[in-house]
């Protein structure tokens, strides 16, 4: 997983808290990389093998700008930075497949570029340095200067001091992960998963993409595609479907919320790729249908142990194991499903919630028996 650790907004709250230079930044970012770990554990996520920080791979993130600008795919403003020339893309389309901007089979319209452009501009300057600015407005920052002070964040380059674009420390960490991970195993291995909110798709991923597949693919190289496969989340949105965030106070922190009512509010969210409602009559929903799983399995343990140890000695102990049993064949059954539907094209998580319904009301109809006395089947 990738932490950006470094940037125009953790650079901005270092110096109002009075941390300067590069290791105040760190601080500040470590400060907000704690909360987000103890968030993923309280709805039951772990925490992921591998971390990669931008401040932790600097080198390797110098080294791929060299790298695109040895390949003529990148070039130097004077008094600004480094900037992807994004018109190789079309000038070696038959090299490459496809043009700048049709990476995710779409063209991007007059109106995507000006948002992308302003998003630019907002994360990274406006790209107006002393040499005359960019070439095309499409172009975006590689590595950005930033003079060494007192209170400046930057790191050295052949270029000048600074720090990385937006868009290049992804690469950076695809490429470092991936000889990471062959060299433990001995064996050359490819990122095949790639993935972000929908929002992320432009400029952001089209972006990666582009500087990712001068380096990386073509004649040479044995990779046609950076990343073979992408998945773009849709946004938590509220009542009006204005997408939530934390910076405008609308958000829900992950230590607002049970893991199971998360779980369950996410199941019933449908497609991962969709947007889905938050409000407090979804979230009471969720923790009843969350309960009621919850207490079949603990109810069906209770009732069995009780049942065994009424027959003789250790034989509750028999009882709970075979309720364990059970409970591996219910995984291994929800298991078989997301293959299933994996294998057809649908969207695993619909078919394991019904899955999970499916079963636990086949199994109530047996007993003649509902848990926790709630009647209302899933």
């Amino acid at each position: 997983m990738g932490c950006t650790d470094v940037d125009d907004k953790i650079v901005s709250v270092a110096l109002k808290r009075d941390l300067p230079g590069v290791e105040g930044v760190k601080k500040v970012a470590r400060q907000y990389e704690e909360e987000f770990w103890e968030g993923l554990a309280n709805v039951n996520v772990p925490k992921p093998d591998h971390i990669l920080r931008v401040s932790e791979h600097m080198v390797e993130i110098v080294e791929y700008v060299n790298e695109l600008i040895k390949r003529e795919a990148a070039y130097v403003v004077e008094g600004d930075g480094v900037y992807f020339d994004t018109g190789v893309m079309d000038r070696r389309r038959k090299k490459y497949g496809l043009g700048y901007g049709e990476f995710f089979g779409r063209g991007i319209t007059i109106e995507g570029w000006r948002r992308g452009v302003e998003e630019e501009e907002e994360n990274e300057g406006s790209g107006k340095g002393k040499g005359g600015g960019k070439k095309c407005v499409r172009d975006f920052a590689l590595w950005k200067f930033h003079p060494p002070s007192p209170t400046s964040v930057s790191w050295p380059s052949p270029w000048g001091p600074g720090r990385p674009g937006w868009h290049i420390e992804c690469s950076a960490f695809v490429r470092s992960l991936e000889t990471l991970v062959s060299t433990r195993i001995k064996r050359n291995v490819r990122v095949q998963l790639h993935g972000g909110g929908r929002d992320l798709i432009f400029p952001h991923h089209e972006n990666e993409v582009a500087q990712s597949t001068v380096v990386e693919c073509g004649e040479g190289t044995g990779r046609d595609t950076w990343v073979s496969d992408w998945r773009h989340t849709g946004h938590v949105v509220g009542g009006e479907g204005v997408k939530m965030s934390k910076s405008d106070g609308t958000g829900v922190g992950l230590g607002e919320v049970e893991g199971d009512v998360f779980r369950w509010w996410c199941l019933e969210g449908g497609r991962w790729d969709r947007d889905v409602e938050w409000g407090e009559e979804r979230k009471v929903e969720a923790e009843r249908k969350g309960r009621r799983v919850r207490e079949f399995f603990m109810g069906r343990g209770r009732k069995e142990q009780e049942e065994g140890e009424e027959e003789g000695e250790g034989k509750g102990w028999e009882v709970v194991e075979e309720v364990g049993e059970v409970l591996r064949e219910f995984r291994d059954e929800v298991r078989g499903i997301s293959v299933k539907a994996m294998k057809g094209g649908e969207m695993v998580e619909p078919k394991v919630l019904l899955g999970i319904c499916d079963r636990i009301r086949d199994d109530e109809r047996v007993r003649g028996t509902t848990s926790g006395g709630d009647k209302k089947i899933l």
